[in-house]
């Protein structure tokens, strides 16, 4: 009980501070009337005898956590006043007044409750905002941290650099069409540019030849999955979400791809949708071992693969955003590049 109080008492301090404008009347007429509702139950019950005069730390609480330590002790000098002091009799039946000692202990009590809960929700509130303050600055090295990696993709290939930046989008435009919020848009996008991070670990020669690539080299390429998730792991564990999609978005939906065989739902929803991202730009693009495909062709080849490489819900979501010509490929101009996606997002 004590737990959920604690609980109670940070949200609404770290929720409910209205100290100028509408928000800051409208709460102080609600305390006031508190107070007035707590002196009508007092008298009713026949005064200050009666154990009702403590539903007078109710508006006391409720001012100093919203309108701070000002508002708070100012409520508790009115429900000194109103409630528990002179113009309350302490028995209204037998006509007896309260003493003076009593009325100023009472008040200086709900003195001492507004100043404690009023300063216990300015801590609150400033412990929020100074956490608020560092997890922002984390994010942004984060971020920093993230954009190099993407510039060591594009250092090493610039057709794998464009090809990832058009994917990352391609996944944020899905990703919204399926309500995603804002943290796992962003989640999204990086997944997006980082999801071939992997490949600076396999060999060029083989990831530009021209032809069909042996079993061997195949294996070889497939561990790029891998080697980019661990990298990002191994960096910071702040980036396991962003490494699920790089690590299994050459999962298929039937259980069939690499590289655990992850099946359905097992596979995370950031994969699932990278795979299809993937697919699409890979297919319209050009690459040494093959033309590029129109859109129709790659919508087909997309839909040839609902439900046995790609989640039938995302797949459904892919259609629409063909429908209205939101997904990007490799001859869709402008480009809309990762510093400039970040921003937008940041602006949701």
């Amino acid at each position: 009980m004590r737990e959920r109080l604690i609980r109670l008492f940070e949200w609404v301090a770290d929720n409910a501070p209205v100290r100028t404008g509408r928000a800051a009347v409208q709460t102080a007429l609600l305390v006031l009337g508190l107070l007035g509702l707590t002196a009508w139950i007092v008298y009713m019950t026949n005064g200050t005898s009666q154990p009702f005069l403590h539903l007078t730390y109710v508006p006391v609480v409720i001012a100093s956590l919203a309108l701070g330590l000002v508002g708070g002790v100012l409520t508790a000098l009115a429900g000194g006043l109103l409630v528990l002091g002179p113009l309350m009799p302490l028995d209204v039946s037998a006509g007896l007044l309260q003493a003076v000692p009593n009325v100023l202990y009472r008040t200086v009590f709900l003195v001492l409750i507004a100043l404690m809960t009023g300063s216990f929700g300015e801590s609150i509130r400033r412990h929020r905002q100074a956490s608020e303050s560092s997890q922002a600055r984390l994010q942004r090295l984060y971020a920093r941290n993230l954009r190099l990696f993407a510039t060591l993709v594009s250092e090493r290939d610039r057709e794998t650099a464009d090809h990832c930046e058009r994917v990352a989008h391609n996944c944020v435009v899905i990703g919204r069409e399926l309500e995603l919020s804002h943290q796992e848009l962003l989640i999204l996008y990086w997944a997006g540019m980082l999801h071939d991070l992997g490949k600076l670990g396999v060999p060029e020669a083989i990831l530009q030849k021209p032809g069909a690539l042996t079993t061997e080299e195949f294996e070889q390429v497939k561990k790029h999955s891998n080697i980019g998730a661990d990298f990002l792991i191994a960096l910071s564990t702040a980036f396991e979400p962003i490494a699920q999609g790089v690590r299994w978005h050459h999962e298929r939906w039937d259980g069939t791809g690499y590289p655990d065989g992850l099946k359905g739902e097992e596979i995370p929803l950031t994969a699932r949708i990278l795979a299809v991202a993937d697919v699409f730009e890979a297919v319209t693009s050009e690459r040494p071992y093959h033309h590029a495909l129109d859109t129709a062709e790659a919508v087909e080849i997309i839909r040839s693969g609902n439900g046995t490489h790609f989640d039938p819900q995302v797949v459904a979501a892919f259609e629409v955003l063909v429908v209205n010509g939101q997904l990007l490929s490799q001859d869709a101009e402008p480009m809309t590049r990762f510093d400039e996606l970040v921003v937008e997002l940041g602006q949701m």
